[in-house]
């Protein structure tokens, strides 16, 4: 059967694998002809396979060599202790994506609330600022109030002073005209003794006299322009306060309200 089955495998018309012998070949040219027995075909492709795998191998390792090199090139620089701390923050549970969204969160909320409130401090001082402009005009008119007062406490003050200058150059007056009358009312030698006196006593009496009607008369004068005057102030007064619309009290409330929420100018550093 060996000798038939070479005797067509030699004429060369068949395809690989349409003739196999399959038993153990008594013929050598048929044992070793690897299109025909069996045994060499299972052979040659165990040895195709082995071949395949190795060479999926040799590339996987060239693949493993390259990407070990990757790995060593970008370990260069490489510090464990840094990592170690960085993986340490990164394991912390207040580190994690859930919690940071969280705190990221509540800060949003926290600013929109600042800015909230931000603008209703704002509004609140534009507020107070329009009320303290809205007090201009009474704060002008109290202060023209106050001059006015101030005015005539002036004079008044004035004609106290003369009056008292008045009462006092009348007392040094009366003094003088007693002294006189004392030394007038002296007999015989007592008053012949005391002839100089009595010219001293005279002549002061006389100015004291003069003194004292001069300064009564510039009271009265004082007196008569106070008078005149006093009306027309108490008119100027009585004016200023029925169109004063805010009283000291609101004016200063209204001023406070507004510092309060004017912030602090900062110090330079």
């Amino acid at each position: 059967m060996d000798n038939a089955l070479w005797g067509v495998v030699k004429e060369r018309r068949h395809s690989d694998g349409e003739i196999v012998r399959v038993g153990p070949p008594h013929l050598r040219e048929v044992a070793e002809d690897a299109s025909v027995c069996l045994t060499l075909m299972v052979r040659e492709r165990l040895a195709d396979e082995q071949r395949r795998a190795v060479a999926a191998q040799l590339v996987d390792a060239r693949e493993r060599a390259r990407r070990l090199k990757d790995l060593e090139r970008s370990l260069t620089g490489f510090d464990a202790a840094a990592y170690a701390a960085d993986r340490a923050r990164l394991d912390d549970p207040a580190r994690t994506s859930e919690a940071l969204t969280r705190v990221r969160d509540q800060v949003r909320h926290e600013a929109h609330a600042a800015g909230e409130r931000i603008a209703q401090l704002e509004q609140a001082r534009t507020t107070a600022a329009d009320e303290v402009r809205a007090t201009e005009q009474a704060q002008a008119d109290w202060a023209a109030h106050e001059e006015v007062q101030a005015q005539f406490t002036e004079m008044r003050e004035a004609v106290t002073g003369l009056e008292t200058k008045a009462l006092l150059t009348e007392g040094r007056r009366d003094a003088a005209e007693q002294r006189l009358s004392d030394l007038e009312q002296l007999k015989g030698f007592s008053k012949r003794r005391a002839k100089k006196d009595l010219a001293t006593a005279q002549s002061e009496a006389e100015k004291t006299r003069h003194s004292a009607e001069e300064a009564e008369q510039k009271a009265a004068n004082a007196r008569d322009v106070l008078a005149r005057t006093q009306q027309q102030l108490g008119q100027r007064i009585a004016d200023l306060r029925a169109r004063i619309l805010f009283s000291k009290e609101e004016i200063e409330h209204r001023q406070r309200s507004l510092h309060a929420l004017t912030p602090a100018p900062s110090n330079p550093v």
